[in-house]
């Protein structure tokens, strides 16, 4: 199995640049744009980025390769919970659950019981 790299502590080489976030947007919206909109989606879009880079890692190792393949980083994205309307992976909705407190989770599950109940027909 590949030895996991050792940290940097040299700072990370910027994900995006700030110009092409910006045209990026704009081509998106016609809404006026402040800079601090234009830092929080990168610093967002970096941590995206991180957290997807780690679980496909993780996911790579687990296989036994060092090599980093599409269908690693489709996997880690996957994982931390993909885009909204998009089916989830189950292991990141059951890792969700596991963080909300006892009683929002009980109040989840009645609602999902109830859920189901009015589409016991249709399944």
């Amino acid at each position: 199995m590949p030895r996991p790299r050792k940290p940097t502590k040299t700072p990370a080489p910027p994900l995006l640049r700030p110009n092409s976030v910006e045209t990026f947007i704009k081509h998106y919206t016609s809404l006026r744009l402040k800079v601090e909109s234009r830092d929080r989606l990168i610093e967002v879009l970096e941590r995206v980025a991180r957290q997807v880079l780690k679980e496909a890692e993780s996911i790579a190792r687990q296989e036994g390769t060092n090599t980093l393949l599409p269908r690693h980083l489709d996997q880690g994205f996957q994982a931390i919970g993909g885009i909204p309307g998009e089916p989830i992976a189950p292991e990141a909705l059951f890792g969700y659950l596991d963080l909300l407190p006892p009683q929002e989770l009980a109040n989840l599950v009645r609602i999902i019981d109830q859920w189901l109940k009015q589409r016991a027909d249709d399944i």
